[in-house]
């Protein structure tokens, strides 16, 4: 069985191109994957479906990226935010940051970067990625175990 088909993902951008090559992609990698052009319908979307994370686009029409991001947290706080970005300016970088916990992939994007962020994330999810490191070694922290790796 895929574990990938355990995540349902949210594409939301404007470019219906963009969309397409990266719902393959991702559809590629056994992920289950469904797009919006509109932020609206994404948000209806998510009134009867459950999805994991979302790759949002940050400059769309009507709502922004990081409008859309804050609205979803609110109604899931353990979903994961990843943006899609053609500005790569710091300032507008530190403007969509905030406070919102995410990844921020600039355009274009290669296909081992859309799927590395995306495990990333899910990995960051699960609370894997709570690592400590020491001089000595790096300690993974997870719920049931604690383990040391030297460096």
């Amino acid at each position: 069985m895929d574990v990938n088909a355990d995540y349902r993902i949210l594409l939301v951008d404007d470019d219906e191109d963009i969309l397409w090559a990266n719902k393959m992609i991702l559809s590629g990698e056994g992920f289950t994957v469904d797009i919006s052009t509109d932020p609206k319908e994404a948000l209806e979307k998510i009134k009867s479906e459950q999805y994991n994370i979302f790759i949002i686009d940050y400059m769309m029409p009507k709502i922004k990226g990081d409008e859309l991001a804050y609205m979803i947290l609110a109604q899931d706080k353990s979903v994961g935010i990843i943006f899609l970005t053609g500005y790569s300016e710091y300032a507008e970088y530190m403007k969509m940051v905030g406070n919102v916990d995410d990844f921020i992939l600039f355009k274009p994007i290669s296909r081992n970067e859309l799927i590395d962020a995306v495990n990333s994330k899910i990995i960051q999810m699960q609370g894997e990625s709570d690592i400590i490191v020491n001089t000595d070694a790096v300690e993974f922290r997870s719920s049931s175990t604690e383990t040391s790796h030297p460096l």
